[in-house]
């Protein structure tokens, strides 16, 4: 009796899971001819419930009965088909597909080889022709186009056939005078990243993909500007992109804030996942010590002319202002006077000097000590301001205002600091 009870139950078991699972095969076919690794999704009210891709031209399911959307995808073509199942049924999509070329070259008509052209999820790679394939219902679409060494491009595909020009990702500098020259010279000896032009030098700017103008006039700037569609950066140049950090980078100058500058323009103009540290100002700078009351209007017009990119290249400038002796003192034994190429003093009353006299007398012989604005009683300066040679340092303070303030630091430097000229730009 209990045998016959459990032969019951299997058979019910079986016949409920015969009756409510059923197999379904998707057949999909571009112009009649079947599509391998199509892939195939099943939805019903509640989204995707299956997914798979076709071998030998099919997918097959296992589903209960009910609606379902089948929608066939094979590249960037699409299809859908609807089914009300009930039984064992078979499905055929049909993909109305037209096939896309595009056509890689480089600057000179060279095909390019392995080039990516990516649209969505869909990755085909160049032949040795410079040619890749896409499969579309639909033209209309965008596709990225990259190789290591050359810049990506974005297009949209609008006609069966496409060409698309890669250019280098090589930085052009082309430069209206010597400035970074030599150093940029190196950089561009022991890499593959930059070429490096002066005015007047051939250069074909049409076929160029990011060009670095520095120190070059308007009208030149124009020209070139209206020779080329490629990306203009620019320091002193009327014509092109410029920021903070690529006068830093320019302006102090140096092989590593050269090659850093390279990278930065590499990660933001290229799109390349690049590292590059932010620009450094040159060591061993000849450092000014200003000593005045902290309350005098010159402070800020010395901090101001401090923060000058020139300047900073070339001077490290300090401020010591102070409120009265005992602050003076305080401040003044902080530092190592021993580092300071010239000291700027400026209004001292005889306390002041008389607590400055024992620490810079012994350094007339080794710095230049400048005084403005009192009577010098203990012999502390060594800078006769009166000398032609140095008679621009009293004018430029008096005269006062940021730029003069800014001119007196530059005079300072190449007149105390034998620091040439053009350095300061």
């Amino acid at each position: 009796m209990l045998g016959r009870k459990l032969f019951l139950l299997i058979a019910t078991l079986s016949m409920i899971f015969t009756a409510s699972g059923y197999e379904v095969s998707v057949e999909v076919l571009i112009n009649g001819t079947e599509v391998e690794n199509a892939s195939v999704a099943v939805y019903n009210e509640t989204g995707l419930i299956a997914q798979n891709l076709t071998s030998s031209g099919s997918a097959i399911f296992e589903l209960d009965g009910g609606s379902y959307t089948i929608k066939a995808f094979y590249e960037l073509c699409f299809n859908e088909s609807f089914i009300e199942l009930n039984e064992n049924s078979s499905v055929t999509i049909n993909l109305s597909c037209e096939t896309v070329l595009i056509k890689v070259f480089d600057k000179v008509g060279n095909p390019i080889e392995n080039a990516s052209v990516k649209a969505g999820e869909v990755e085909k790679f160049t032949d040795e022709e410079g040619i890749a394939t896409l499969n579309t219902t639909d033209l209309g679409f965008k596709v990225s186009v990259s190789k290591e060494g050359y810049v990506a491009r974005s297009i949209y595909v609008d006609s069966e056939e496409i060409g698309v020009i890669l250019f280098e990702d090589l930085i052009t500098f082309y430069l209206g005078n010597n400035e970074n020259y030599e150093a940029l010279k190196e950089i561009e000896n022991e890499t593959t990243l930059i070429e490096v032009f002066k005015l007047g030098d051939e250069v074909d700017f049409a076929n160029k993909s990011l060009i670095f103008l520095a120190n070059v006039n308007e009208s030149v700037s124009n020209e070139i500007a209206n020779a080329t569609d490629a990306t203009i950066v620019s320091f002193n140049s009327s014509a092109g992109y410029s920021d903070e950090m690529i006068a830093k980078y320019w302006i102090y100058g140096g092989k590593e804030n050269l090659l850093n500058l390279v990278n930065y323009l590499r990660a933001k103009f290229f799109n390349l996942q690049i590292s590059y540290d932010p620009p450094k100002v040159p060591e061993n700078r000849a450092k000014i010590l200003f000593i005045l009351d902290k309350d005098l209007k010159q402070v800020q017009l010395i901090l101001n002319a401090s923060k000058d990119l020139y300047v900073e290249k070339n001077l490290e400038i300090k401020l010591l202002g102070y409120s009265n002796v005992e602050d003076l003192k305080e401040e003044i034994e902080k530092l190592d006077l021993n580092d300071f190429s010239v000291f700027f003093l400026y209004m001292l009353g005889y306390p002041a000097q008389d607590l400055l006299k024992d620490y810079l007398l012994p350094l007339k012989q080794q710095a230049k000590i400048i005084g403005l604005g009192f009577t010098d009683v203990h012999s502390i300066t060594n800078v006769n301001l009166s000398e032609t040679e140095y008679s621009n340092i009293t004018l430029y303070w008096n005269y006062g205002g940021s730029e003069n303030f800014k001119r007196l630091m530059i005079f300072i430097g190449v007149k105390l600091c034998n620091i040439a000229v053009e350095e300061f730009g």
